[in-house]
């Protein structure tokens, strides 16, 4: 089984050399490959464009939409929206990735797998240090045990 965040580390490297709105991969003008989100995750991962059989596709849409669903339609959604950017796509690769490092993390910590690790959106007093807040999505940990994080997923308290 391969793990999420590799694929999704390396799906973001395909989105970032060429993103496409409207299609699952596509040619730039100078013959470069350009893949749309849902393309370049299952390509990451060695899936056929369109497989709806991709473990990572439902990681990824439970972590960015809260859906743990192999149907890759909520990411088309995101993707091909009006005035979608490929930066906005990068973002929301970013954000998934820290939400699956977090929870992986949190499973190592406290020996249950979260559903879902959320990232809270007000600033954290560690912020400036490159440090993020995360909640469990469910109750796992009292509000007092609020984990702060690195990127890299080491504690920090």
């Amino acid at each position: 089984m391969q793990d999420d965040v590799e694929v999704l580390k390396r799906a973001r490297a395909l989105v970032n050399a060429g993103w496409i709105r409207g299609h699952w991969e596509g040619r730039s003008s100078n013959g470069g490959v350009l893949y749309c989100l849902g393309g370049a995750i299952l390509v990451a991962a060695g899936y056929q464009v369109r497989d709806n059989t991709c473990p990572t596709i439902r990681a990824f849409n439970m972590a960015a939409f809260g859906e743990p669903s192999f149907d890759t339609r909520f990411i088309v959604q995101f993707n091909d929206a009006g005035g979608r950017t490929k930066e906005e796509v990068l973002a929301l690769l970013d954000k998934v990735i820290i939400d699956l490092e977090a929870g992986r993390f949190m499973k190592r910590l406290i020996g249950v797998e979260p559903l879902r690790a959320r990232v809270l959106s007000e600033p954290s007093p560690w912020a400036s240090h490159g440090m993020i807040t995360i909640m469990p999505h469910d109750s796992y940990l009292k509000p007092a045990q609020v984990i702060h994080v690195e990127h890299e997923s080491s504690v920090v308290y």
